[in-house]
């Protein structure tokens, strides 16, 4: 999930039309994918800037595909309008059952030091590489991959001082350490 400059958190597009009511299809940055449907109301990004919609129903198919028909969008040529849009939500929609719970968005602007207090820079990014999820790390004009792997290379989250505490050495990835 992507943090949005106006505190919105991107979790998907609108990538067709479904059927002549007013439906609309959607493609999830959600694990799983359906999730997207379950937020209301989902924030667009129309020409006109972001607007609330309110989801009146949904479905998600076994085939993956997600649909939606938002209050007062009930012609299919009303909703072509909102095709491309991207779809996002506020945080304060985003469920925490425990205090220590944290998403991927939690984790943008962290500061990332290590055990012995080196300070690699500031996450920028959060990527899926489907091993592990991976830090986009920046210090500068440089960037660093960083494995996001609990207890193993992540020793501490603490999202409220915004710092990460890893078990890493700088250039890992380097030539030199091969």
């Amino acid at each position: 999930m992507q943090t949005l400059a106006n505190n919105k958190i991107l979790i998907g597009r609108v990538n067709g039309l479904f059927g002549v009511r007013g439906w609309l299809r959607f493609f999830s940055y959600t694990r799983p994918p359906a999730n997207l449907i379950s937020y209301n109301p989902l924030w667009l990004k129309t020409p006109q800037g972001w607007q609330a919609f309110e989801v009146e129903t949904s479905q998600a198919y076994a085939d993956g595909r997600l649909v939606a028909k938002f209050k007062g969008v009930d012609e299919r040529e009303v909703a072509r309008v909102l095709m491309g849009c991207d779809v996002a939500i506020v945080p304060e929609q985003l469920p925490k059952e425990d205090p220590t719970d944290f998403y991927w968005v939690d984790l943008i602007g962290c500061t990332v030091e290590t055990l012995s207090g080196e300070n690699l820079g500031v996450v920028k990014e959060m990527m899926e590489t489907g091993a592990h999820d991976v830090m986009r790390v920046r210090q500068g004009k440089n960037d660093e991959l960083i494995p996001f792997v609990l207890d193993r290379v992540v020793k501490r989250v603490d999202i409220a001082q915004k710092r990460i505490l890893i078990d890493w050495e700088t250039g890992y990835f380097n030539e030199t350490n091969a």
